[in-house]
């Protein structure tokens, strides 16, 4: 399979590759049709909840993943984490379920001169979307000045965390994140100078995940 190699701005990652020619991947269309049919440069929710803003109006890219979970040498269980290469892809073919995750531009209050990427999974970007398609009725975008999100997740008995996203005004937020300031539209115009792309997903070589496949025995 062909591959085109892509140049990324040496202040944010190394150069990448990726498999093929692939169309874009911006807003919620593609990733919706998919579903249907970790860095220094992630969000993490680290609290019970954090204050965000979106840079752009929709997820940037999407993508499959593998989380796949095997016994390492040291005989612990381990998970290594692959992007699907969906054509072909060897993971698939030994019967791993990819998952699909979108990839947002935010800021986190907490650090606001740095744009993060929220590698969301399906739960918290189905939180994500209900609030896209409320803004969307009265014209609005999830990246409108003045609009702030509290993020929280919560750990399910099954070990799993379920996701909310709740909208502040400005107003709302120095009200109640005393802490927090709001972002200028000083600071969201350099933020918005350095936002991740599609080429922040680095698809390996289906021939080095066809050795990882091997390795599992």
């Amino acid at each position: 399979m062909a591959r085109e190699a892509r140049t990324v701005n040496p202040d944010r990652a190394e150069s990448t590759e990726t498999t093929g020619t692939r169309q874009s991947r911006r807003g919620f269309g593609g990733y919706n049709k998919t579903v249907q049919g970790l860095n220094q440069t992630t969000f993490r929710v680290e609290d019970d909840s954090e204050v965000i803003v979106f840079l752009e109006p929709e997820n940037f890219t999407y993508a499959l993943r593998h989380w796949v979970k095997f016994i390492g040498e040291n005989g612990q269980q381990q998970t290594r984490v692959e992007y699907c290469l969906e054509d072909e892809c060897p993971l698939c073919d030994i019967g791993d379920r990819p998952k699909p995750t979108a990839f947002f531009n935010v800021v986190d209050l907490a650090n606001p001169n740095k744009v993060l990427v929220w590698e969301a999974t399906a739960d918290p970007t189905n939180a994500i979307q209900k609030e896209f398609n409320k803004l969307a009725k009265r014209g609005q975008t999830l990246d409108a000045e003045g609009i702030y999100w509290v993020v929280s997740r919560e750990k399910g008995r099954n070990g799993f965390f379920t996701y909310s996203i709740d909208k502040l005004t400005e107003e709302d937020l120095v009200a109640e994140w005393p802490s927090l300031k709001p972002i200028t539209s000083a600071q969201r115009t350099a933020l918005s100078q350095r936002l991740y792309g599609e080429d922040y997903v680095t698809f390996k070589d289906r021939d080095e995940l066809v050795e990882f496949v091997d390795s599992l025995g």
